[in-house]
């Protein structure tokens, strides 16, 4: 997991997560994904890596199998989110050349309609051909919580529920 600021580890461990937890470092969210995906692919034995946003708390487990089988054909993979941008974007090891020293996210702009768009128009003018899968939800919005909470409440009647967490939060601290 990797958060900002780093000073946040603490806490994150004293909500219970486990694990490794490293802080993103400085910059726009770009050169932070940057950096962690190219963390990721230059430890030994890692051949791929995707990054998933906590914005997007109930991303179905297909999606990221499909993410994972994808980054075996492509070198790159995309889950588009509704509004515009992503909710994982994943790499293979192979395309680390093809970016190292350069922006991957040079004139993408966060949060926007355009999001996924530029970041796939910047892969393709960089020689990585991404593979784009099943959208899905991200939250950025007030609106997008109580979205998520039917969500929550459909995966819960449905036995389906995994981040149950959240779903615990969103039920106690939103109004009815």
């Amino acid at each position: 997991m990797f958060c900002a600021p780093a000073a946040g580890v603490p806490k994150l461990r004293r909500l219970g997560i486990e694990g490794e937890i490293l802080g993103q470092g400085g910059g726009d969210l770009g050169r932070r994904m940057q950096r962690a995906l190219g963390r990721l692919l230059e430890r030994p034995g890692i051949d791929r890596a995707f990054l998933i946003g906590t914005d997007s708390p109930d991303l179905p487990a297909p999606i990221l199998k499909d993410a994972g089988r994808a980054l075996v054909r492509s070198s790159a993979v995309v889950a588009p989110a509704m509004d515009g941008g992503y909710t994982l974007i994943g790499l293979r090891r192979d395309t680390v050349p093809i970016w190292r020293g350069v922006s991957l996210f040079a004139d993408v702009p966060w949060s926007r309609p355009e999001t996924l768009a530029r970041t796939v128009s910047r892969f393709l003018a960089l020689g990585i051909r991404p593979q784009i899968l099943t959208p899905w939800w991200d939250i950025d919005e007030p609106g997008d919580l109580e979205a998520l909470r039917g969500r929550f409440e459909v995966q819960r009647a449905l036995g389906t529920l995994r981040a149950t967490r959240t779903a615990a939060f969103l039920q106690t601290s939103m109004m009815p």
